[in-house]
Formats: C-alpha cells, structure tokens, sequence
C-alpha cells in the first residue's frame, strides 16, 4: 500500500527539520490510537507515512500535483503563509484550488487576527500555528487534524456504502454525498466551533434515518450481541411501539424462537467478514410474513441486516407447488386412461388385423377380394398408428420420443401409401399421384414407421380438405425451395431446409384445397389447434401436424408450409437418410406363407390363455391347420390348471384376464417345480414400453404387442420351440413400384409396332382418364412387351393420361 504523505511548506530550513522531527515523535507516540486499514495494520509510522519537506511555493505546487497524479493519500499540509517566489497568501490560495478537499495546517508568525481570518476563509484553513509554537500545541493540532481527516475517510466509505444498498436508494446516496459535503464545507468554515462536527454528523444520521425509512425494505444495523444501532426501517411489519428504538435489541425485534440462530448468522458475518443470505418468517397478528434476508459486515464488528418481504412470492410459490402436486396427479390418471384405452382399442384390432392376415391367404378368395382384404388390413394398421400417436404425442410431452431407425424398401412403403389412400382420392374425384425422382435411392436407413406417419398424416390432411382438382406428392434428393417460403412457427422466416454432409430426402405434398389463412399459419402445427376449414370440416384432433413436426426433426430435418386460401396448400419437408443396397434388407422368405411344420412327428402343444374370446380364435385359426395341438383358457387360474395337467410346450399369456391375471399365473408357473418349465410368451394390448421389462420380470420368456404381425408370433415360436415351417412354394410377383426403372425409357417409337385397334382403345381410355381401362389392355400385352406395360400402368395410377396421349400423338397408327 501507497504511503500517505504529509507535506510541510516554509523557507526556513531549520524550522522544516523541527517540524519533521517533532511530526514522527507525534506520530510514533499516538501509533496505538490511530485507525489504520486492513493492509497497514502490522507496519509502524514510518512506512506508513512520508513527509516531503519544501522551501518554496513552485516547489510546493509541484510536489502536490505529482503526488495527486500517483493516486497518493495527503492527510494535511502544514504551510507558512509567506514564501519566496510567492506574494504572501497565494501559495495558500492556489493549494486550496487545486486540491480543497486536503487540509491545510497555516503556520505563521503573524498576529493580526484579521488577516488570519481572511486567509482561513479565503485558503479554506482548518487550523493554524502561530511560530514560534509550543508542544503541546503542535501535538493538538496534528491529532485534531489526523482524527478528523480519518472522519473524514470514514464518511466517504459510508457513503459509497449506502450507495450499494440498492437501486432505490442510488438517487438519495448521490443527494446524501452533496449535503455530506456541504456539511465538511460548513465545517471548515466553523473550525472555531469545536462541537459543530458533532451536530452536523447527527443531523447527518437523521437523514439516514429518514432515507431508512422511506425504504420499503428493512433495515437493520446491529452488533455481534444483537444490539441495534441504527433503528429499524418499516416496524408497522412487527407491530410494536418504537418510542425509543436504539434501545431496542434483535430479540426484542423479531420475537421469534429462532432468533439465536439468526444471532448466530450475524456473529458468523461478523467473524468470516462474508455475506449470509436467508429466508425466514415471522408471525403478525393472524398473519404469516416472509422475509428474504441478506447480512453484510460492517466496521466495528456490526452487520446491516437487509431484508425484503417475499410473503406474496411464497405463497406464489406454494400456490404453484399444489398446482405442480394437481398436474402430477392429472399426469398419472391421465397415462393410466392412456393405458386402458390403448388396451381396449388395441385388444379388438389384433382380431380385426389377425383376421385379415388369415383371409388374405385364403386361396379360395377372388384376387379382387384380396385386394379388398389388404385394403382393410392397411386401414387397420393405420388406426393402428393413429392410436400410436396419441401415445406419441404424451411421450413428446414428457421428452421421452426417440428415434427407432431401419433399413426399408422406400419405393415399397410409398407404394403402400398409394394403395391405401387411392380409394378415397377415387371416391372424391380427385387425382392422387406419386412422382418420384429418378436418383431417388430405393434402400433407405431412417425411421420408417415415422416417416410414414408423417407422409400420411400430410397426404391425409391434402385429401380431406381437397374436392376436386389433384393431390400430389413428389420425392427429391435436392430441396427446390426457396428463401420466401414460410416455415413453421419457432423457424426463422426464410430458413430453408438446406442439404448436409448427410444424405436427404426433400418431400412436397401439393394440393388444390382450400389453402390456410396467413393469419393461421402461425399456429398450425401447435398441438389440438385447428384451421377454421379443419374445424368445419368435424374431423380430426389437431395431433396430426405437432406430431409431423416433432418426428420430421427428429429425423434430422424441418418442416414447412405455404398456402394461399382457396387455391391450395404445399406441405414440404426433408430428412437425412442412410443409403443402403438390396441385400441390406432382404429377409429370408418376403413372400412366403407358412404351411405346415417339418417336423410332423413331434406334436408341439400350445395353451391360449385371453380372456377374449376373439383373441383366442385368432390363434387357434393361426395354429391349428399348421399342426400345433392347442387348447384356451379365460384366464390365470385356468391357465394354471391346464398347465399341470396338458404340459404344454409353449403358453401364450395374456397379462390383463379377470379371477387371476397373466402375472400371477407365470409368477406361480415359474415357482413350481412340477416336470419342464414350459416356455411363455407375453401376449399385451399395452403400447407403453415400460411392460416388457414388468413382464420378463414376472418370469415370461418373450412379449409380443397386440396387435401382431403373424411373421412376428412365428418367429417367436420357432425361437423357443426350435419348429421349422414349411412354405408355399408359388411364386409371388414382386410388388409394383411407384418408379419404374431407370435402365427403361417409354418413348412413342416403342409403341409404334402395337396393333392399331389396340393403340385406339388406349387413346380413348386415356381421353376419358379412364384408368380400370387403360390396365385391362395392359393386361392383353405379350410378356414380351412388359416392360412398356409396366410403364403405361404407372401413368395411369399417377393419373398421367396427359402423358399417354402425348407419347400416342407422336407415331402415326
């Protein structure tokens, strides 16, 4: 730390090396009462003060500016009043200009008191020495001096103290610093007056007092024992009488049984010299009032105590923890109804798909029917998804949705999707066509079940809302879309889906609905929000474009819209994709029905246990022509009893049956030691991933969902019963694809050489968009010519008669 420096001013020599002398002795002997700084405590006088020693007034100046430029501390300054180089009192007059602030000590052999008052006022003087001077007086003045230029210190602290109690109190700490220092220059104009200092300060601390108590927060300074120093701001808190408050201590203040382990804090503050923050409460009349406390050190071993009331926030706060505990409890009954509707729903559509299964494979029903059948299969898997997304969109309510990546065959998902959806678009009159570019990859890595919701979800909504005109969805590897496309809400406007260093598909489903309002494309993909056509039309719940939104981000990729109202919508988005080969995908048998067991020796008994009886049937009708000896129970106990005395091979365990459930029933099966433990295998209506691991903690060997995928129960047999199949050895068409291959092009030289009749017909089918026509002369081509048949049918599903009549315009026939 800086020395602080004392100068002393004369032309005499010998009268500055008295000075100096004497100023040490002063300063050695009254060392214990000094008040020194927390840097300085352990270092004598000597290194904690200079004393600069100048003949002339030039000099004098300089010293000082220097000194003021270096950040030094100057306690006083001792000067004659006349100099060399400087007419009597100027040197005076000019050290007070430049630094008022530092006190200035006049010594002087002068006694006229006229001109010593003129000087005092003009110089700003605080005291004087007449030469030659007496000990005892120079010892007085000096320690008067010291003790008030560390008054003066102590102010200034207190002040930028007060000015970091808070925001509120800036404003009047700025007003307190003038009236402090109007106060010191009161007071130096008063040096005479000895008990002026004493008045001013208390009616300084009257104005802190009333700063205090325009405060809204409270204010306390107290000491280590709980003493108040300064009267509380705002006692109406406590309601008590303040007649005379200094003589008042915490515990009279605050009434409270913890108030010794708030003592405690405050002696901790004291001690540590750190700030302790902490909540408390204290009881007012029928009321409870909260208070958020921070205690701070002080000088002197004292604290301020600060404190805000926080009763509002608190009871915000408990007000909020019972809404919290009321969303918690909503949040359960709200999965468990999840849980049972799931069940319920999910129960019947295992016999409604299961069956369809079955009746698809049965050779007896005309292809027409077939096709019917897989009609109302698709329809079924996607009620199937619908019930999914609900559970979907509770998952992405709680943050728990994931990404369940595949390798697919994309040409055959979107061929799927054309099938299923092209009965409505027909039923409506509207053309639904798929147009798929040529580098668009057919094996792909991505979500697949998502992926097609998304599609669904989107090509479901362009059908609804379109009553004539075209729907239709292309499929790029590049994004064409441009800056102005409006995006959906939480999308910056103009941010375009833009490719990565991964691989992307860019799809875009266009309608000529009746288009969005641009007022409501803001919230069109919040959840349960609906478009005023969407709300006329009765349909829907709002869940369909929330859910496309959150999955298509998932899958690395953003979703968008632009819509002009009555002309039509365009939905577009893009996702990153793994690009894979054919073999990637291939299963062993893609085609193949399950005939009978190779092993026609061993019979394999299998025991149904469900409470429903559909579900029941469904397995028997699936099990029974293969060879499987089946038997059902309705439930735990029954299946039980069948156990102990059939033995069968596998169970089939439904986890939800009246009298005694699925867990039960294998927890008790498990614990047996009667003969061969058979194998079980969950059979569950729940969609809530959490299950499997309950049921293969019950003791079941596997866990299927309902509904299932006969390919899936099979396998799962085969696992744990090691049967193999036979299979239908018939050969199964490949499915048609929504792009026909890339090493074939259709042009009108390649039907040039069909007979004219035939070319006629197919003009005038193509004239009337009529598509069944169109395929059943496709149906008479040679196999030779299918290649060309195959193109022409994917023109007609895409409703490109456009393109048919051009290609027959072309060639003479």
């Amino acid at each position: 730390m800086d020395k602080q420096t004392i100068i002393c001013v004369d032309t005499e020599r010998s009268i500055l090396i008295a000075l100096q002398e004497q100023l040490r002795e002063e300063l050695e002997s009254h060392d214990a009462r000094l008040p020194r700084e927390e840097g300085d405590k352990n270092l004598p006088p000597a290194e904690r003060y200079a004393i600069e020693l100048v003949e002339t007034g030039e000099e004098a100046l300089e010293i000082l500016e220097n000194l003021q430029a270096e950040g030094r501390e100057i306690p006083f300054i001792i000067c004659d009043r006349l100099l060399l180089g400087i007419q009597q009192e100027e040197l005076l007059v000019k050290l007070h200009t430049i630094a008022p602030q530092i006190l200035k000590i006049l010594l002087t052999g002068e006694t006229d008191a006229k001109i010593i008052g003129n000087l005092i006022n003009k110089a700003g003087i605080f005291r004087y020495i007449a030469k030659p001077w007496q000990r005892e007086e120079l010892h007085g003045v000096i320690w008067e001096t010291l003790e008030y230029h560390h008054q003066q210190k102590q102010l200034a602290e207190q002040n930028g103290f007060l000015q970091q109690l808070n925001t509120t109190l800036e404003r009047k700490a700025i007003e307190r610093a003038l009236e402090l220092t109007a106060a010191n220059q009161k007071l130096e104009e008063k040096i005479a007056e000895r008990n002026a200092l004493t008045q001013k300060l208390r009616a300084s601390e009257q104005k802190i007092r009333a700063i205090f108590e325009a405060m809204t927060d409270i204010v306390l300074i107290v000491d280590e024992m709980g003493n108040i120093d300064i009267a509380p701001t705002n006692p109406h808190y406590f309601e008590i009488s303040l007649e005379n408050p200094l003589e008042l201590t915490v515990e009279r203040f605050l009434r409270h049984e913890n108030i010794q382990t708030w003592l405690e804090r405050v002696r901790q503050v004291v001690r540590e010299q750190e700030t302790v923050n902490l909540d408390y409460s204290l009881p007012a009349g029928d009321r409870e009032l909260w208070f958020s406390a921070s205690i701070s050190p002080l000088p002197e071993r004292s604290a301020i105590w600060v404190a805000r009331d926080i009763t509002q926030r608190k009871q915000a706060e408990a007000a909020l923890q019972e809404a919290k505990e009321a969303a918690e409890q909503a949040n359960k009954a709200k999965s468990s109804f999840l849980a049972n509707m799931s069940h319920e729903l999910r129960t019947p559509l295992n016999a409604i798909l299961g069956f369809a299964q079955l009746l698809v494979n049965d050779e007896t029903i005309s292809s027409d029917r077939r096709e019917q059948l897989q009609i109302v299969k698709r329809s079924g898997e996607h009620l199937l998804t619908l019930i999914n997304d609900v559970l979907e969109m509770a998952k992405i309510e709680a943050g728990r949705i994931t990404l369940d990546e595949s390798n697919f065959d994309l040409y055959a998902l979107l061929d799927s999707l054309e099938a299923m959806l092209q009965f409505k678009a027909k039923s409506k009159n509207v053309r639904l066509f798929f147009e798929i570019a040529e580098d668009v990859p057919q094996y792909v890595r991505t979500d697949q079940r998502k992926l097609r919701q998304v599609l669904i979800n989107l090509l479901g909504n362009a059908l609804k809302f379109t009553e004539s005109g075209f729907v239709r969805l292309s499929v790029t590897r590049q994004s064409p879309l441009t800056p102005q496309s409006p995006l959906s809400k939480g999308e910056k406007e103009g941010e375009i889906p833009q490719p990565t260093t991964n691989d992307q598909l860019y799809f875009e489903i266009e309608d000529t609905g009746a288009g969005i309002a641009s007022e409501e494309l803001e919230l069109l993909f919040e959840p349960f929000v609906q478009t005023e056509t969407g709300r006329q039309s009765q349909e829907g719940t709002g869940l369909g474009l929330p859910l496309s939104r959150q999955f298509v981000q998932l899958m690395g990729g953003k979703i968008g819209v632009r819509s002009t109202l009555k002309e039509g919508s365009t939905f577009f988005f893009n996702i990153e994709i793994g690009i894979l080969d054919a073999a990637s995908i291939q299963t062993e048998r893609p085609h193949q029905r399950i005939v009978g067991l190779e092993d026609k020796e061993t019979i394999y008994r299998i025991l149904i246990a469900d409470d429903r009886w559909e579900s029941r049937q469904l397995l028997l009708n699936l099990l029974s022509p293969l060879g499987f000896e089946v038997r059902e129970a309705i439930d735990g106990a029954e299946a039980i009893a069948q156990w102990q005395a059939w033995k069968p091979h596998l169970i089939f365990m439904d986890m939800r049956m009246p009298v005694m459930d699925g867990y039960e029933a294998t927890q008790q099966i498990r614990g047996s030691l009667e003969g061969q433990a058979p194998a079980i295998i969950a059979l569950t209506a729940s969609a809530f991933d959490r299950d499997r691991a309950v049921t293969l903690a019950a003791g079941c060997d596997d866990f299927i969902r309902k509904p299932f995928q006969t390919e899936e129960l099979f396998e799962k047999m085969a696992t744990h019963l090691g049967v193999r199949y036979l299979y239908e050895t018939r050969a199964t068409p490949p499915p048609k694809s929504v792009r026909t291959s890339g090493d074939f092009s259709l042009t009108s030289d390649k039907l040039a050489s069909f007979p004219s009749s035939w070319l006629q017909q197919l003009y005038r089918a193509a004239e009337v968009a009529d598509d069944e026509q169109i395929l059943h002369l496709i149906r008479e081509l040679p196999q030779s010519q299918g290649e060309v048949g195959t193109h022409l049918a994917d023109l007609a599903r895409q409703f490109r008669c456009d393109r048919i009549i051009e290609l027959l315009d072309a060639i003479e026939y």
